[in-house]
């Protein structure tokens, strides 16, 4: 990254995060009407280098004390090039039962609700009624 903002003033800086902003938009439109796999690669490899850029005058935008710097990277980055077939098989295939039984037994007494109770409660007298076993000796 061969730019610096250096004793430049903060329109300047902005303009050059903003040429910056501009070429990348470029390129994501350019991206999605390519057809050739490597024309695609190599857009997509511009695409990162520019989303570095962007990241390093973030900082140097902070360090400078310009104010705040959420415009600078807010959807300036690489998820914009991820193709919606690989996230849906993704996300169909994850495994999440260890996540589940985690949960069901992390906070039982929280998430029981009145729905969850039974509506005819069981006195102590049958319940252990139920229990009680008979040994003939």
């Amino acid at each position: 990254m061969g730019f610096n903002f250096g004793n430049n003033t903060k329109a300047s800086c902005q303009k050059l995060i903003k040429s910056k902003q501009a070429f990348f938009n470029r390129i994501k439109r350019r991206c999605k009407v390519a057809k050739d796999p490597s024309e695609r690669r190599f857009l997509k490899s511009e695409a990162m280098r520019c989303c570095n850029e962007i990241k390093q005058c973030c900082k140097q935008w902070k360090n400078c004390g310009f104010g705040a710097c959420t415009w600078i990277t807010k959807n300036f980055t690489m998820t914009c090039f991820t193709s919606g077939i690989k996230n849906t098989v993704r996300k169909v295939g994850r495994k999440t039962s260890a996540r589940k039984s985690y949960a069901s037994t992390s906070s039982r007494s929280t998430r029981r609700t009145t729905a969850s109770r039974p509506k005819a409660r069981i006195t102590s007298r049958k319940r252990t009624s139920a229990r009680r076993s008979y040994v003939a000796w």
